[in-house]
């Protein structure tokens, strides 16, 4: 029986800073800041511009991770109107009030075989979305994003902990039932190549994409409403029992920038937009 032929995947992930987090005015009072979220003539363009990048022949991916999707009629109804031609809008909004979540666009010429929504059932509501998706090539693969919480301080980095903890639980619990599907697992996780959370997930035989290409990973990805400037977001990947998967291609957009720095002139959100193609190939014994 001959092997099939060789599938191909490109993915992309890029937290998009919802307008309710993006401040445009301090003053002494937090709560009193003002935010994008009440500037429509603002956010609505820079929305725009997000979505142009996304079409744009430079990414061009099959499956878009989204993190801090704002849920708001105008910003989804805009999302709809411009990628909905192409993509199926697999969607997850954060539990209780948050107004914010996650996004997977899926290529429609895929298959969406099953989709499962992970709670995290903590205080931060953050939540997973995990995606089984079969290809034109007929290789699956099982794709999952998250956007895990923020903050430096010790609840912070133990809540996070806890939160990769789960989602690994919920990759390893739906994977053990489809042990040849490989796992594609996308997003903003908070935390840099040697924090817990990378840890964790290493743990359970996950990759870098971009490492994997470059060799190392980049500097920064994400620069904070504190200025700081750290890489937290990345394109994990692990092959199955019978399907082996190549990153052949990471990049950072946009790329005219090296990955050492933020660069300044970018302004369509505090992250930066990460993309990984990969070869899937049969193996064979």
């Amino acid at each position: 029986m001959a092997a099939k032929e060789t599938g191909r995947l490109k993915c992309a992930t890029f937290n998009i800073l919802a307008p309710c987090y993006k401040v445009i005015d301090k003053c002494q009072w937090t709560l009193w800041y003002t935010k994008e979220s009440s500037y429509p003539e603002q956010y609505i363009p820079r929305y725009e511009a997000i979505i142009q990048l996304l079409q744009s022949k430079e990414v061009d991916a099959g499956v878009v991770c989204v993190q801090e999707f704002w849920f708001k009629e105008p910003v989804f109804n805009l999302f709809r109107e411009k990628l909905g031609h192409r993509y199926e809008i697999v969607q997850l909004k954060r539990l209780g009030f948050k107004s914010d979540g996650l996004v997977m666009l899926v290529d429609k010429g895929y298959t969406i075989k099953y989709v499962e929504n992970i709670a995290f059932n903590d205080t931060a509501n953050r939540v997973g979305l995990l995606v089984h998706i079969e290809l034109p090539s007929k290789y699956e693969v099982i794709v999952v994003t998250s956007h895990l919480a923020y903050g430096n301080g010790y609840w912070d980095q133990y809540l996070r902990l806890t939160e990769a903890k789960k989602l690994m639980d919920a990759i390893e619990s739906y994977a053990r039932r489809y042990r040849n599907v490989p796992v594609i697992l996308a997003g903003d996780i908070n935390g840099p190549e040697d924090s817990p959370v990378c840890e964790c997930i290493f743990e359970e035989d996950f990759e870098s994409a971009y490492k994997t290409v470059h060799g190392r990973e980049p500097k920064v990805t994400h620069k904070d409403h504190s200025e700081n400037c750290t890489a937290v977001d990345f394109i994990f990947y692990r092959s199955s029992t019978k399907c082996l998967v190549k990153p052949t291609e990471s990049k950072l957009f946009p790329t005219e920038y090296g990955h050492e720095e933020w660069p300044a002139e970018f302004t369509l959100s505090d992250h930066r937009l990460l993309t990984a193609e990969f070869h899937l190939v049969e193996k064979t014994t």
